[in-house]
């Protein structure tokens, strides 16, 4: 699935441009609200998943796909993925109550806030870097 999302995300923005088309992917998955919200269960899978690991080597791996799917899901611009995997998130870490939980919690926290507060903000920063060039 990481595999499929980086290439999805390096043929479509090498078409489209960056800030103004959503990532959608291809084949039955051509809509981004489905995509982001089956990719967004395979980030609740890896996290859980990182919470249940114990050796070093295995939770980099599941941290590198929740963040690489994590970062597909917010390229597709999904809310509906965006606010699921966001609550998801915050539950998960409030159950496995912990040092690795508590970065868990403030990443959803941030990607709540940044997200949800600050995208226009962002919108506009790209659009003025894309500008410059």
């Amino acid at each position: 699935a990481v595999i499929g999302a980086a290439v999805n995300i390096v043929f479509w923005y090498k078409d489209h441009p960056f800030p103004y088309s959503r990532l959608a992917g291809w084949g039955r998955f051509h809509n981004p609200i489905v995509i982001g919200c089956c990719y967004g269960m395979i980030v609740i899978i890896t996290v859980t998943r990182a919470f249940q690991s114990k050796k070093k080597g295995e939770i980099f791996l599941y941290l590198a796909t929740a963040l690489t799917l994590t970062g597909f899901i917010i390229l597709t611009q999904s809310k509906l993925a965006l606010i699921t995997l966001s609550i998801t998130l915050l539950v998960t870490a409030i159950i496995h109550l912990s040092r690795k939980s508590m970065i868990f919690l403030m990443a959803a926290v941030l990607l709540i806030v940044v997200f949800y507060f600050f995208q226009q903000f962002f919108y506009f920063l790209v659009i003025m870097l894309a500008e410059l060039r």
